[in-house]
């Protein structure tokens, strides 16, 4: 999981509503 000032723009996307389907959504 990356970090607010780690991640990329398309990691931002991931703590989005899971539209890709990924796991990365905020704890």
């Amino acid at each position: 999981m990356c970090r607010a000032l780690d991640c990329q723009p398309g990691d931002l996307l991931e703590y989005a509503p899971a539209e890709t389907g990924n796991s990365k959504q905020p704890a």
